[in-house]
């Protein structure tokens, strides 16, 4: 899968790229994933995950899917003293997904297109690390299955 990303906190929305393999067969599965989010810039985000996924109504033209799991976010870092931000730091975080995907009517081809909602919430932080408020990743994506 890949397509647009955009992350909020609610504040603003802000822009980026969204990439993922999805693993296993029928209706359980593993999902790897990464999105990178106003790279170039000074607050950029990579966040890399892995999650646990269930597809509901598998076969059917619209799939609904749910996910969970954990994984790392990358993002700028903040000096203790001056407060400058620079540098990257590391934050481990949990992420619940939800997913609509339409499958497209080409033959015995899976290919869907779909828009999800994952939320991601900072569990664990390194000390260089900003506090960051839990965040949500939308993504618009094509995908086409093997």
């Amino acid at each position: 899968s890949v397509g647009s990303a955009g992350r909020t906190d609610f504040s603003e929305l802000r822009p980026g790229l969204f990439a993922a393999a999805d693993f296993g067969k029928g209706p359980a599965g593993f999902r790897a994933s990464a999105a990178w989010v106003r790279v170039g810039y000074d607050d950029p985000l990579s966040q890399y995950t892995g999650e646990l996924t269930l597809a509901l109504l598998e076969t059917a033209r619209f799939v609904p899917t749910v996910g969970a799991g954990a994984g790392l976010a990358r993002t700028y870092r903040v000096d203790p003293v001056t407060g400058a931000r620079g540098g990257s730091a590391n934050l481990g975080v949990g992420v619940l997904r939800a997913q609509l995907d339409y499958r497209l009517p080409l033959g015995d081809t899976d290919a869907r297109t779909g828009i999800a909602a994952i939320g991601t919430m900072p569990a664990i932080r390194a000390n260089d690390a900003p506090e960051l408020r839990p965040w949500l990743l939308l993504t618009a994506t094509v995908t086409v299955g093997f």
